[in-house]
């Protein structure tokens, strides 16, 4: 990944793209651009202008940082662009939409995006926050740029008010905290104390039923919502294999012939095939490009290139499956 800078020549892109919209505009190594109103990072539609209900444009923005580079490009437009905070409004783009181009197929990610809420998410004060940013943000679309259908608002308001009752349930339950007597707080310590050992081993128990299966056909149970794993059995999986925090894990696509990151980015087998025998042979250093991105740290167990974090021990899983002499990678940087 070349990097990104707030300080950068290429800074002028984000400028360019308010004044300059009936056209294009990219430049040579960076990872960013713009085609008419439609703004990218990488091949992905971060921003998208259109004309207001009240004449003005808007600018709609990706709501979702999708990686840390994409979200300083995400945050740079942002910065950048002169119209009023009340006609700039955040979207559910997704990784991969490069077709986005109207209004109208904005009100269809808005429309996919509460019909695919899981209402049990409302237990966690994180996916409630979310929701209620996206049910502002879907509210001030319908209201500015496109009227969303009453079924979709329906839903919208409907999800908001289940969370705004669990955040009173969550306020009381503090109240009613912080009146306890410390003989109280103790053995309601004590309880949790219990429930969570119970709960690791229940979930140790989970785990070691795929100690014997490869690495990659752990990756794909773990990250694959299609694998038909429960919810917390595959995170109890995943927790397992990411005991560095943060990582990016990366397993084959062989239909489409490429690999696949845990976050999304796809690179096809001959690049990686090179890039792998690199490894091997032990040349690969810090600062080498790995197609569009950059080799920027090698630890013991971990390799960093771009922004994803992948574990040694998924390298030489990939290797072992891509390369005749794969397995000859155990040997390297142990």
């Amino acid at each position: 990944m070349y990097g990104f800078s707030t300080k950068s020549a290429g800074m002028i892109l984000f400028h360019r793209y308010f004044y300059d919209n009936n056209e294009n505009g990219h430049l040579s190594r960076f990872n960013y651009s713009f085609d008419g109103p439609r703004f990218f990072s990488y091949y992905t539609v971060i921003g998208l202008t259109v004309p207001g209900l009240d004449g003005s444009p808007v600018l709609l923005y990706s709501f979702h940082s999708m990686s840390n580079t994409t979200g300083g490009h995400i945050s740079a437009l942002v910065r950048a662009c002169p119209f009023e905070d009340s006609h700039k409004i955040p979207v559910p783009f997704q990784r991969g939409d490069h077709y986005i181009s109207d209004a109208a197929s904005v009100s269809r990610l808005f429309a996919d995006w509460f019909s695919d809420f899981d209402e049990k998410r409302l237990k966690y004060a994180d996916a409630r926050r979310e929701l209620s940013s996206m049910t502002t943000a879907a509210r001030r679309f319908s209201e500015l740029v496109k009227k969303l259908p009453a079924r979709v608002l329906k839903k919208a308001d409907r999800l908001f008010g289940i969370a705004a009752a669990a955040d009173e349930k969550l306020r009381l339950r503090r109240e009613a905290a912080a009146n306890r007597t410390p003989e109280e707080c103790a053995r309601l310590a004590a309880a949790r104390a219990a429930r969570i050992e119970r709960a690791q081993l229940r979930l140790s128990e989970k785990v070691r039923q795929f100690e014997n299966l490869p690495y990659l056909e752990r990756v794909r149970l773990a990250f694959d919502r299609r694998s038909g794993l429960d919810r917390e059995t595959a995170a109890a999986l995943r927790s397992s294999l990411d005991i560095w925090g943060g990582c990016s894990f990366v397993e084959l696509d062989r239909k489409s012939g490429e690999i696949v990151t845990t976050q999304g980015v796809r690179m096809d087998f001959e690049t990686v095939r090179r890039l792998l025998k690199l490894w091997i042979s032990g040349a690969v250093r810090v600062g080498m490009h790995a197609g569009p991105y950059t080799v920027r740290a090698i630890f013991g167990d971990v390799v960093q290139i771009g922004c994803h974090k992948i574990p040694v021990e998924n390298l030489r899983a990939l290797a072992a499956a891509l390369l005749p002499s794969g397995s000859e990678v155990a040997a390297v940087n142990d």
